[in-house]
């Protein structure tokens, strides 16, 4: 356990760590990232970051610092008594944590000795004209090992220092000191492209319709009630944000001490900074490959494919296993796979740990190996004679954040909690793990899988605000391809999908994310809209998959009642609009199994073919 005091005051004991897992992660806010000792990463593999100064796995984030990166260093080196010597550490991202300095003879961490030079003498002034804003660099250089962690948001102006340099690669860098002193090296130019002008950007006439969210605000933006009130919602860049006054926009675009007022494509209406919006640029959409299909229907489980071919379309199927941890002896789904690609339909595998108590990852010690098992199932699973066939979308887990899903748990009792932190680590050794699958194998690179991680429960608090949850996890996942998402409606009316009411609505007034409440979050299907808020822009072209969708209770009402039809009308709605991210699919809960499943449902079957008849596609 820790003492701690929150912002508001108040005292009292957090759990700090048990067992493997550590609950609580050190922020480090003092010394500046400018200052401090240079030291770069001299070891081929990379060096592991840790939450804690000792080589244990449960010290192990989950996150590589690579060969060659150079960090700051926070602090003294600490000695640990089996011999290793760990630094504390700031990465060019931002990410503090402790890295291995050296052990016995073998020096991991070797210090950089920086040149001294005079101030350079000022040269005039210019203006950040790049709507994403410009990463500070210590060196004129493009490499991220070079990043401050500082970005120079558009429109600031800052003082340049001394003649520009050309690096090697095209790039033009100047010198330049900001408005609180700092000094470091921008952007100039790129072939014809200018990062900084010698005149202030005016977008005085040109109005603003749609912006989003630019790098400058990190992954999120604080969206407030009021200009500089609270924060009720938080925004990724992902989102298309309607603006409320266009003309004004272009006026306060990327200004400090400016407030923008949007509204969310999940209908959240509020004020941004001005110096975290950019004007939107539209994102870039793909075609279907093999094993993927530009229709939007399906179906969880194997299904009659015969339904949607009859309607004049295809569509998806999701397949889960339970593969354990025994890589030596997991086997693959090869045959089936590929007899859905062939036919045009789209393949999803979701690879768990297992169900129930046994937990849709393992306990933390086991990652390695569940990892290692993920990676010999999708080898397994790779027709040699057609690799790029079959399945290559790879779902890690389910509802992690579910209780119902923790490893030990009875009936959703007790059980290893799976905390956000927690299931990005395991995420991540899965995805290097299948992306050297794929590296590996004859005729296939690691960007022919497409690794997502899975989803969580839209409706449980039981581990806390899922918002916040979404938001941690993808806070600590260091690359994903895709997003997993799960809607419902709590009722079979046709009506719900297209529903704005609130969790405790009639009860309460709405509380403010991130509350552990849910009363920021739909009661039905547009609780998938929340969530495509908060994607982050650089996974803004990711494909979006809704694996499951039903109407809650147990037994699906059998009737034709169009819910099903309203429901692809609104995927489809979404899909329309081109500033959106895509979803590909939306999944009906389930085939067969279950109390949910639609097999012996004739009418919901009538109606998911009807549905098919419309032809919708998230493909334009």
């Amino acid at each position: 356990f820790q003492k701690v005091r929150t912002p508001e005051g108040r005292e009292g004991w957090l759990t700090y760590r048990s067992g493997d897992t550590i609950y609580l992660t050190p922020l480090e806010i003092e010394p500046p990232p400018s200052k401090g000792k240079k030291l770069r990463v001299d070891w081929r593999r990379g060096l592991r970051m840790r939450a804690q100064p000792e080589p244990s796995q449960a010290s192990f984030s989950g996150a590589i610092v690579p060969h060659g990166t150079v960090v700051t260093a926070i602090g003294e080196p600490f000695s640990h008594p089996e011999g290793y010597v760990f630094q504390r550490a700031r990465t060019p991202s931002g990410r503090v944590g402790w890295l291995t300095r050296s052990y016995g003879d073998t020096v991991y961490l070797v210090e950089v000795k920086e040149e001294t030079h005079e101030p350079a003498a000022e040269t005039g002034k210019l203006w950040v004209d790049w709507f994403d804003g410009l990463k500070m660099r210590e060196r004129p250089e493009p490499s991220l090992a070079s990043f401050s962690g500082i970005t120079v948001p558009y429109g600031a102006q800052v003082t340049a220092m001394g003649s520009p340099q050309e690096h090697a690669e095209g790039y033009m860098f100047q010198q330049v000191r900001l408005d609180d002193g700092g000094t470091g090296w921008l952007t100039l130019s790129y072939g014809d492209t200018v990062y900084l002008s010698k005149q202030k950007p005016d977008l005085t006439t040109k109005p603003i319709e749609v912006a989003q969210v630019s790098p400058v605000a990190g992954l999120w933006a604080e969206m407030r009630g009021s200009p500089g009130g609270e924060v009720q919602w938080w925004v990724g860049g992902a989102a298309p944000l309607r603006v409320l006054d266009p003309i004004g926009a272009g006026t306060k675009i990327g200004q400090v001490g400016q407030w923008i007022e949007v509204e969310t494509p999940a209908f959240k209406r509020g004020f941004i900074g001005a110096q975290y919006l950019k004007p939107f640029t539209p994102s870039t959409h793909r075609t279907a490959r093999a094993g993927e299909s530009a229709y939007i229907y399906g179906i969880h489980d194997r299904y009659s494919r015969d339904l949607l071919k009859s309607a004049g379309a295809t569509g998806w199927v999701l397949f889960t296993h339970a593969i354990g941890t025994d890589y030596q002896g997991a086997g693959g789904d090869r045959s089936t796979y590929y007899e859905w690609a062939n036919d045009g339909f789209g393949v999803i595998a979701r690879l768990n740990y297992g169900y129930g108590s046994s937990g849709t990852i393992p306990e933390p010690h086991q990652y390695n190996d569940f990892a290692r098992t993920c990676a010999a199932f999708v080898e397994r699973s790779i027709d040699p004679h057609n690799p790029k066939g079959g399945c290559h979308i790879w779902i890690i887990g389910n509802e992690m954040n579910n209780p119902r899903e923790y490893p030990g748990n009875h009936d959703g009792a007790g059980g290893r909690p799976i905390t956000p932190e927690s299931y990005a680590d395991c995420f991540n050794r899965a995805y290097r793990a299948i992306k050297r699958a794929y590296q590996d194998f004859p005729g296939l690179s690691p960007p022919d899988s497409i690794v997502v991680p899975g989803a969580i429960d839209p409706y449980n608090a039981v581990a806390g605000c899922n918002g916040n949850w979404f938001t941690r996890m993808l806070r600590r996942i260091d690359a994903l391809d895709g997003i997993a998402l799960h809607a419902y409606t709590h009722g079979a009316a046709p009506g719900l999908i297209t529903s704005t009411q609130l969790f405790g609505q009639e009860r309460h007034p709405p509380i403010r994310f991130p509350d552990k409440q849910l009363s920021w979050q739909y009661y039905h299907f547009y609780a998938y809209r929340t969530y495509m808020d908060l994607i982050p822009g650089k996974w803004r072209d990711a494909p979006v998959f809704i694996t499951e969708t039903d109407q809650v209770q147990k037994n699906w009402t059998n009737a034709n009642s169009g819910w099903v039809k309203k429901m692809y009308a609104e995927v489809n709605d979404w899909n329309s609009n081109p500033n959106r991210q895509r979803v590909y699919c939306a999944l009906l809960f389930r085939w067969e199994t279950n109390e949910w499943q639609v097999r012996d449902k004739e009418n919901v079957l009538q109606d998911f073919k009807e549905a098919a008849q419309r032809g919708y596609k998230w493909q334009i």
